[in-house]
């Protein structure tokens, strides 16, 4: 069976990043950046439950603060507590 390429970009091995599937992913995640950096006056509670729609985990009390920017944002992984400033940026590719 053949791996998808995004299968291939998160195990670290060579893969096609204008794959169609990974175009998708990267307007998805596009989408969600709108809105989540457009909660910048809402509650902690609003951005980690908007955290969680996108990223691969966001543990309890896990702190984003908008605005934030990644490629995918399915392999962010945030553990408990962790605390990222505004503007932080995460290059979420493999090369």
């Amino acid at each position: 069976m053949t791996r998808s390429e995004k299968d291939k970009m998160a195990a670290g091995e060579l893969y096609h990043p204008s794959a169609p599937e990974l175009q998708v992913e990267l307007e998805a995640c596009a989408a969600w950046l709108a809105r989540y950096n457009a909660a910048i006056g809402e509650p902690a509670a609003a951005w980690h439950a908007l955290a969680a729609e996108r990223l691969g985990a966001v543990g309890e009390g896990a702190m984003l603060r908008p605005p934030f920017y990644c490629d995918y944002g399915f392999n962010i992984h945030l553990g408990t507590g962790v605390f990222l400033n505004y503007n932080c940026v995460i290059r979420t590719r493999r090369a």
